[in-house]
């Protein structure tokens, strides 16, 4: 598995300018989710790099990454400026991923302040390009983040299709983006939930157990159901190694999953 270690290490080996750009680019793009302020140091160094010596794509994915982790920081304003000169960079190179990429981000960005339908056209502008690389997981992370931009606007049944759609989506290309499907059962039971069906939200949360890491779970069950306050369920996979090896750790969760089917039923 590909850790923030692992990347961390890509990054110290680099033997040329242009692999350390590489690497540098991809730790930003992992660190965002959980140090912001440190995948902004890291983007802030490819950037540089980048600018050094004319990189206009480095630059563009420097920017990109520097924009998700504006966003977590609630710096938006500084957000909005890096993925709109991301994107005219990405269209300058032909990157269409990269186009995409930027749009969605830009499109998350303006749901953030309130502007569901600005969101929702720049994530309809996302779709062709996506399409044009066949970029799948892209596509379903582009259907998550309507479904979210949906929800803001109140139509919550359409955001409970559009995320149903997403985590089917994401079952299909298997357990490579198991995050990224806790992530959809997670969504799912928000929407559930605001819609008063709690108990088939309670069914819907043991899912999300069944896909999380176990380490993440003991503290972010309360809002799974009561739609309390808490750290989010969902985490990448990424930083870590063989994470249910623990039988230890491996009753816990089956405990956990018992006490919330019987909350479930008792609601």
């Amino acid at each position: 598995m590909d850790t923030l270690a692992t990347k961390r290490r890509r990054v110290d080996a680099a033997l040329s300018d242009v692999e350390r750009l590489a690497a540098l680019n991809e730790l930003s793009a992992a660190l965002y989710e959980y140090d912001s302020n440190e995948a902004v140091e890291v983007a802030d160094e490819a950037l540089r790099l980048a600018r050094e010596w004319g990189n206009s794509l480095g630059q563009a994915w420097a920017m990109h990454n520097r924009g998700w982790a504006y966003s977590s920081l609630g710096r938006l304003d500084e957000a909005l400026d890096d993925q709109l000169s991301a994107r005219a960079h990405f269209e300058l190179e032909g990157d269409m991923k990269g186009v995409a990429n930027a749009l969605m981000a830009i499109g998350d960005l303006y749901g953030d302040v309130g502007d569901s339908a600005t969101a929702l056209e720049y994530l309809e502008r996302a779709a062709a390009p996506l399409k044009l690389v066949n970029d799948e997981l892209g596509m379903g992370l582009l259907t998550n983040l309507t479904g979210i931009a949906l929800s803001h606007e109140g139509r919550h049944q359409e955001a409970l299709d559009i995320f149903e759609q997403a985590e089917a989506a994401l079952i299909v290309l298997s357990q490579t983006y198991l995050a990224h499907m806790a992530d959809q059962s997670g969504n799912i039971a928000r929407e559930i939930q605001t819609m008063t069906r709690r108990v088939q939200a309670a069914e819907l949360s043991v899912r999300v157990i069944s896909l999380e890491p176990p380490e993440m779970i003991a503290d972010a069950l309360a809002w799974q159901t009561l739609g309390l306050e808490g750290p989010p369920i969902a985490a990448s996979l990424a930083q870590y190694d063989d994470t249910r090896l623990s039988a230890v750790i491996e009753r816990e969760v089956e405990a956990l999953r018992r006490n919330l089917e019987n909350l479930g039923e008792a609601l």
